[in-house]
């Protein structure tokens, strides 16, 4: 399952003000999130004794409104109140988004001699399918490249007994994630399978 970005980027604001208030917490600060500050409302305040620590979060674009608020809620903790204001800039990972033309069907082709724990599901069990693959890394030389990533692997499986050849014996697809590191070369053509290690924990036959 692919998680589009703008989805993702919306919870690193909320991991960064637990992580935020976990650290405070540990040092013996009372903290609160969301706390009224006179008429502005701050992401966090942190308290021990007369110590006060306001911090607001950054993610992504402000507003002109926005940016006024913080300029005042800054003046009111370190001007009015004797606190400290902290503005905490939250820069998400970027998304990586790596291609190679062709993957599903070189990871297909890939399964053909590297059945592994697939060839015990049952007494024929074919590939009929790669999908959902995400490559996580390469790595490039002057004559090949290793690649690594994880994907889904349909199979069809045939029971003891059943003719290959017929429908009879045969079950709906199977899904089952793997993760790979493969080895091509510089037209696409695959050299060496490193690993291929698919979970079938899942399976019930």
């Amino acid at each position: 399952m692919h998680i589009r970005q703008e989805i993702a980027t919306k919870y690193w604001l909320h991991a960064a003000i637990e992580e935020t208030a976990s650290n405070y917490a540990n040092q013996g600060y009372a903290v609160t999130t969301e706390t009224p500050l006179g008429h502005l409302q701050a992401d966090l305040v942190a308290r021990k004794g007369d110590e006060l620590v306001v911090v607001a979060f950054k993610l992504g674009h402000w507003t002109d409104q926005r940016n006024d608020q913080v300029r005042q809620m800054r003046s009111e903790v370190v001007h009015r109140l004797g606190g400290k204001f902290h503005l905490v800039v939250i820069t998400p990972p970027k998304e990586k988004n790596i291609e190679i033309d062709g993957i599903e069907h070189i990871l297909s082709n890939a399964f053909l001699n590297h059945m592994g724990v697939l060839a015990e599901l049952s007494t024929h069990t074919s590939v009929e399918d790669v999908s959902d693959v995400t490559i996580t890394s390469v790595d490039v030389d002057h004559t090949q490249m290793r690649v690594a990533g994880t994907g889904t692997v349909a199979v069809k499986l045939n029971a003891e007994g059943s003719d290959q050849s017929h429908e009879e014996g045969m079950v709906e697809p199977e899904g089952f994630p793997f993760d790979f590191v493969i080895v091509l070369d510089h037209t696409l053509q695959l050299v060496d399978v490193e690993a291929m290690h698919v979970d079938t924990a899942s399976y019930r036959p």
